[in-house]
C-alpha cells in the first residue's frame, strides 16, 4: 500500500469512530476519543520502528472494529459499520507492516495475516500488561547482578543442569476421582509441592503463593494393567482440565495405547492467584527460574510415582512454555524415552525482549540490561543451555511457520542443539497453529518411541489402584 493511502486509512477510521460516538451520545464520544486520538497520531506520526508501528496500528485497527461493533448495535449503523470495515483494513494494514519489518526469507511461503494478527496482538498485549519488577531499572540491573554472581559461584554457569536438584520421592499423594471431559472418570493428584526457590530474596513471597505450593495433576489411567504415560505439560495461561484434554487431545492419545497425565505449570490453573495465571517465561527473569526450576522439580516427583505405581515407560510432550519444561527435563531425567516439543520458548531472554514494549527494552538496554546478563541468569531455564540425554529417537519437534512469540531460527537452533531429530511445520502461528497438520506425526512417533520401549521394558506391572484387585 502507498505511503498515503496508509496514512489516510487509519485517519478515515478515526473520523469514522468521532461522528459513531458523537451520533450515539456524550458518553460514547468521551470514551471514543481517546482511541480515535490514537489513530490520528498513528495516521500522522508512526510510532518507533516499523515492527512496533505495524503492532500499535494492528491493535488500534482491532480495537476499532470491535468498538464499531458496539457503536452498530447502539443505532447509528452507518457509522458503526464504516468504523468496522475501515478498523479492520487498519490492522490488515498493521499485519502487512509488521511482515514487512521481518528480515526478508525468499524460500518462505507468506504466512496468512489471522495467525500472524493473533500472535501480535497477544504479543501488544503482554507488553502493555506485564511489567519486569516493581523494581527501578537501576535496581533490577543490580539485583540480576547479583543473581548471576550467585548462581556462578553455585556452578551453575558451567553446568545449569546443576541448578535443578533431585527432589524428594512423592508419596501418598491425594488421589480424588473426578469426572473426564468427554465421559468415563479420571483422577485429580494433588500433593505438597516441597519445593523453595534459589533466590533468598524472593523465597517468603514465592512461598507465600499458597494455592502454588500444591502441585496437580489430572490422570486418565485405563483398564486394570499400567500402561505406558505420556506426561502432558501445559503452556502458560492455560491450565483447567477441560481445556488441557482438548488441547492435548487425550481421547485420541487414549485410543494409541497411553495412560496421559495433564500437568499444569506453576501459577498457573489451580495453582493460579488470578484469573489466566502469571507469565514465567516473560517474566522477571529470577521469578523465570524460580517456576521453571519448581515445574521441572514437580514433574520429576510425579515421574518417580508413575514408575512406581508400575508405568512401563515415560514420555513427556508440551507446548510453549510447557514444552520448553518439558526440554530441560528430557536433558536431566533418564527415565524419559520420548518427548514432543510443540512451540517450545527457546530463548527465554528473547522472549523477554520481545514481550517488552520498546521504550522499555532500550531504557533497560541504556540501564545495562542488555543480552549478556539476561543470559547468564536465564541459563538454568533455557533449554539451549542444557545437553539433551534422551534417547534420538525419542524426540520431535513441531513449529509453527508464522510463530511470532518463537521465531524460526530459534527453533532451528534447539533441532541442532538436539542433534538434529525429525522437525515437523505446520501452517499457522504460535495461538493459532494447524494443530491437525501435525496429529498423524505426533502419533507415530510415540508409537515407535514410547508405546515400543513399553514393549520392551521388563519394569513388572505392581501398580495399585482403586478398583482394581491388589
Amino acid at each position: 500500500m502507498k505511503p498515503a493511502a496508509g496514512r489516510a486509512l487509519p485517519l478515515a477510521a478515526a473520523l469514522a469512530l468521532a461522528a459513531g460516538a458523537v451520533a450515539t451520545g456524550p458518553v460514547a464520544a468521551l470514551l471514543v476519543s481517546p482511541l480515535a486520538v490514537a489513530l490520528a497520531l498513528l495516521a500522522l506520526r508512526p510510532a518507533g520502528s516499523p515492527l512496533r508501528a505495524g503492532r500499535w496500528l494492528l491493535g488500534a485497527g482491532a480495537a476499532t472494529a470491535g468498538v464499531g461493533i458496539a457503536l452498530a448495535l447502539a443505532g447509528p449503523i452507518l457509522w458503526g459499520g464504516l468504523a468496522v470495515a475501515l478498523g479492520l483494513g487498519c490492522a490488515r494494514l498493521g499485519v502487512d507492516r509488521v511482515l514487512a519489518a521481518d528480515a526478508p526469507q525468499p524460500d518462505a511461503p507468506r504466512p496468512e495475516r489471522l495467525p500472524v494478527a493473533v500472535d501480535e496482538l497477544a504479543l501488544l498485549g503482554a507488553g502493555l500488561v506485564g511489567r519486569a519488577s516493581s523494581l527501578s531499572l537501576e535496581g533490577l540491573v543490580e539485583a540480576l547482578r547479583e543473581a548471576a554472581a550467585r548462581q556462578e559461584r553455585a556452578g551453575w554457569g558451567r553446568d545449569p543442569g546443576a541448578a535443578h536438584a533431585r527432589p524428594p520421592g512423592l508419596e501418598k499423594p491425594r488421589l480424588d476421582s473426578c469426572a473426564w471431559p468427554g465421559g468415563g472418570r479420571g483422577e485429580h493428584l494433588s500433593a505438597a509441592s516441597e519445593f523453595e526457590p534459589f533466590d533468598p530474596e524472593l523465597r517468603d513471597a514465592w512461598l507465600g503463593r499458597a494455592a502454588n505450593r500444591i502441585t496437580h495433576a489430572w490422570l486418565r489411567r485405563a483398564g486394570s494393567a499400567p500402561r505406558p504415560t505420556l506426561v502432558c505439560v501445559a503452556p502458560q495461561r492455560l491450565g483447567s482440565l477441560r481445556v488441557l484434554a482438548r488441547l492435548f487431545d487425550a481421547e485420541r492419545l487414549e485410543r494409541l495405547g497411553l495412560d496421559v497425565a495433564l500437568v499444569p505449570l506453576p501459577l498457573q490453573g489451580p495453582r493460579a492467584e488470578r484469573p489466566f495465571g502469571a507469565a514465567l517465561y516473560g517474566a522477571e527473569p529470577r521469578l523465570t527460574n524460580a517456576g521453571v526450576a519448581q515445574a521441572v522439580w514437580d514433574l520429576r516427583r510425579l515421574l518417580g510415582w508413575l514408575r512406581a505405581e508400575g508405568a512401563p515407560a515415560a514420555g513427556i510432550a508440551g507446548v510453549g512454555a510447557g514444552a520448553s519444561v518439558a526440554a530441560i527435563l528430557a536433558s536431566i531425567d533418564p527415565r524419559l524415552v520420548a518427548a514432543v516439543l510443540a512451540a517450545p520458548i527457546v530463548s527465554p531472554s528473547g522472549h523477554l525482549r520481545r514481550v517488552w514494549p520498546e521504550p522499555q527494552r532500550l531504557a533497560a538496554a541504556e540501564a545495562g540490561l542488555d543480552e549478556r546478563l539476561l543470559d547468564r541468569v536465564l541459563a538454568p531455564s533455557a533449554p539451549l543451555r542444557h545437553a539433551p540425554h534422551l534417547p534420538a529417537a525419542g524426540r520431535l519437534l513441531v513449529a509453527a511457520r508464522a510463530d511470532r512469540w518463537v521465531p524460526a531460527a530459534e527453533v532451528r537452533a534447539l533441532h541442532a542443539h538436539w542433534e538434529g531429530p525429525p522437525l515437523h511445520w505446520v501452517d499457522g502461528s504460535h495461538l493459532w497453529p494447524r494443530r491437525g497438520q501435525a496429529e498423524a506425526r505426533v502419533l507415530a512417533h510415540l508409537r515407535t518411541s514410547l508405546l515400543a520401549a513399553a514393549d520392551s521394558s521388563s519394569l513388572p506391572l505392581t501398580r495399585f489402584r482403586r478398583g482394581d484387585v491388589p
